[in-house]
Parts: C-alpha cells; sequence; structure tokens
C-alpha cells in the first residue's frame, strides 16, 4: 500500500514524528484533492503515471511546481527520498517541507535531485 511505503520512508529518515510534509494524491488533473498547493502534490496523468509537485504551503497559500513528470508510482518514494533526506539535514529551525523547497528554488532541486536513484 502506498501510504505504507511513504510512512516507511519517513519513519526511515526520521521525519514521521514531524514536521511531516504534507502529502496530497490525486487521480484526477482537475484538483479535486488540492494536491497543486501541497508541500507534495502527487497528481495522475494516466495509468500508474504520476506528475510530483513540490513546494506548496501547508497552510495551502502557494502552489507547488512541477518537479518531475511521468513517474511510476511505485518509483515515487525512492524519487522523493534524497529530496526528504536533505529537508532534514539543511532545513532551517521549524521549517515546513514546502518552505524549504521554495526557499531552495525548483530549479536547483531538480539540478541537485531529478535524476532516478539507482536502488
Amino acid at each position: 500500500d502506498f501510504t505504507r511505503t511513504i510512512d516507511a520512508l519517513l519513519a526511515k529518515l526520521k521525519l514521521h514524528n514531524g514536521p511531516v510534509p504534507h502529502i496530497r494524491m490525486t487521480g484526477c488533473p482537475n484538483g479535486c484533492a488540492r494536491p497543486y498547493s501541497a508541500e507534495v502534490g502527487l497528481v495522475g496523468r494516466s495509468l500508474n503515471s504520476y506528475t510530483i509537485y513540490l513546494g506548496g504551503s501547508h497552510l495551502g497559500t502557494r502552489l507547488g511546481q512541477v518537479y518531475l513528470d511521468h513517474i511510476k508510482r511505485e518509483d515515487i518514494p525512492r524519487r522523493l527520498e534524497p529530496i526528504l533526506a536533505a529537508y532534514k539535514t539543511e532545513r532551517h529551525t521549524d521549517e515546513a517541507f514546502g518552505d524549504y523547497c521554495d526557499r531552495i528554488g525548483i530549479e536547483k532541486l531538480k539540478e541537485r535531485f531529478s535524476q532516478p536513484v539507482v536502488a
């Protein structure tokens, strides 16, 4: 189950006790689950293909930006792990994940982390 996999990743990185990144996932490109304003937004594009948005506000006051496109659901945790690990070590005190992504900038995040991690 996807939720358990994400929970296990957060536990592995010792991020499960907070601040926990606000994640929204939907198969609806119309934004019914409000994924575009989440810190991590996962939007289905077609069967088992998702777009990952990063940098939204946990308050819903800032939209995320496209980080990766056409990512298989089973690859999402592996693609998020390096950026979550960096967040753990580079964040400012009490900085939310979306604020961290916004501060670093989507282009810098893509440059640093968008290449697939070899499993």
